[in-house]
């Protein structure tokens, strides 16, 4: 996305240029988010395994696609200037706590959180315990299981929330 971006800028000087970068956008604020490849289904394994390489108190920045959409209108209409950067995200206030998705998918399941039962280890656990993957997750590829969980797992742990000041300053709610 930097790449493009920055050729955009180098190539295409004369072109007005605002830059949105969405969060990670995942299901809608009305409709709910229903199996896909969003990163939820990631949490989700973490949280059938009762265990995984964030903590539950750790945050992560998602956004529903409808409130990423009305960003986008609402960018069209603004009156930031040309080159301008904004992220469409959720903010540190609105991120919301591995804790807060084990709940939530508690309810959508109705069963209990995981809560007190989960706990945070490395990936080299985690690695050890694929034989156990098929009688947790049925049918599975044992391989692209442990990179999922390497790659969401190590981003997971980096509690990461973009700054949405520019997006809350032109009336986004």
């Amino acid at each position: 996305k930097a790449t493009i971006e920055y050729l955009m800028r180098k190539q295409c000087p004369d072109l007005p240029l605002l830059v949105a970068r969405p969060s990670i956008i995942v299901g809608h604020s009305r409709l709910g988010c229903l199996p896909s490849t969003s990163i939820f289904w990631v949490f989700r394994m973490g949280l059938m395994l009762q265990k995984f390489m964030c903590s539950l108190d750790d945050k992560i920045d998602v956004i529903p696609v409808d409130y990423c959409a009305d960003a986008l209108l609402m960018l069209l209409e603004s009156s930031l200037i040309n080159g301008e950067i904004v992220h469409i995200s959720a903010g540190k206030e609105s991120s919301v706590t591995f804790s807060a998705i084990d709940e939530a998918v508690a309810r959508a399941l109705n069963c209990d959180p995981v809560g007190d039962r989960y706990t945070k280890v490395s990936y080299d656990i985690l690695a050890m315990s694929r034989h156990d993957f098929k009688n947790i997750f049925g049918p599975c590829n044992e391989r692209l299981m442990l990179k999922a969980i390497r790659l969401y797992g190590a981003f997971s742990m980096l509690n990461v929330c973009f700054s949405n000041d520019k997006l809350l300053s032109i009336g986004m709610l």
